[in-house]
C-alpha cells in the first residue's frame, strides 16, 4: 500500500522475510498464551508484535532508500593499443 500511496518504489528483498517470520511466531506465541491463560506470555508476545511492525517498517524504508539509489552503470572499455593483446595488434596491423 505504501508504494501506491506515496509513488515510491520499493525494492524487494530476501529481508521482508524477517518480519513475516517473527509476525508468525509472534502471533502464536499469543495464542499459546490465551490457550495456557498466561498473561505475561501473552503480553510479551504483544511487544514482539509492536517489535514486528517496527521491523517490518525498517524493512520498507531500507528497501526505499535501495530503491531510490541509482545503479552503477558499468562503463563501456576502452580499447587502447596499450590494453590489447600483442596477437590481437598484429591482427589489427595486418
Amino acid at each position: 500500500i505504501l508504494p501506491a500511496v506515496s509513488k515510491l518504489k520499493v525494492r524487494w528483498h530476501a529481508g521482508f522475510y524477517a518480519p513475516l517470520l517473527s509476525l508468525h511466531v509472534t502471533l502464536l506465541l499469543r495464542v499459546l498464551a490465551a490457550l495456557t491463560g498466561s498473561f505475561y506470555l501473552r503480553q510479551d508476545a504483544a511487544l514482539g508484535n509492536a517489535a514486528t511492525i517496527a521491523l517490518f517498517l525498517l524493512t520498507v524504508f531500507t528497501g526505499m532508500i535501495v530503491a531510490c539509489k541509482p545503479r552503477r552503470e558499468i562503463s563501456a572499455r576502452t580499447h587502447s593499443s596499450s590494453n590489447v593483446e600483442p596477437h590481437r595488434e598484429a591482427h589489427r596491423n595486418a
